[in-house]
């Protein structure tokens, strides 16, 4: 679903990456997901933190997207960043209440254009980093159930 005046109210290259990041949003089936996750809510409608869970997953979801357009357009943030800017909201705010959040969704996503693609020499220590930890954290597990027999 686009607005009506997407036409106007955005330019060739903003139009694009709008149309990228909702293409995004299919292709890794968001709206499946976002199903899942609000029947998960409505069956645990008495918890806050399934509720919490249901907007994070959609933040997290439009951050993924906001990654994928990048890393197909990255040399277009400021467009991206302009077309974002001009798009209205989907989140409403309660008129009374506070929202648990200081920061605006729109203010991470922008912040997330400035940033650099993370290198594939970090990507890898960060991996091996990870496995270590979770050699080690095994091996103590094992040695205090060996231990304790």
């Amino acid at each position: 679903m686009l607005p009506a005046d997407f036409e106007q109210r955005y330019d060739a290259d903003e139009r694009a990456l709008i149309l990228a990041h909702e293409t995004a949003h299919a292709r890794r089936g968001d709206g499946w997901w976002c199903l899942l996750a609000r029947i998960l809510a409505a069956l645990c409608w008495f918890h806050p933190l399934a509720w919490w869970a249901l907007a994070a997953l959609r933040h997290d979801q439009e951050l993924a997207c906001d990654a994928a357009v990048l890393g197909e357009h990255g040399e277009q943030r400021r467009s991206y960043a302009n077309a974002m800017l001009k798009t209205q909201s989907a989140v409403f705010a309660l008129p009374v209440g506070c929202t648990w959040s200081p920061r605006h969704p729109l203010t991470e996503r922008i912040a997330m254009l400035k940033q650099q693609p993370i290198s594939i020499l970090r990507q890898r220590s960060g991996g091996a980093i990870l496995a270590l930890l979770v050699v080690a954290a095994t091996s103590a597990i094992y040695t205090g159930a060996t231990r304790a027999r």
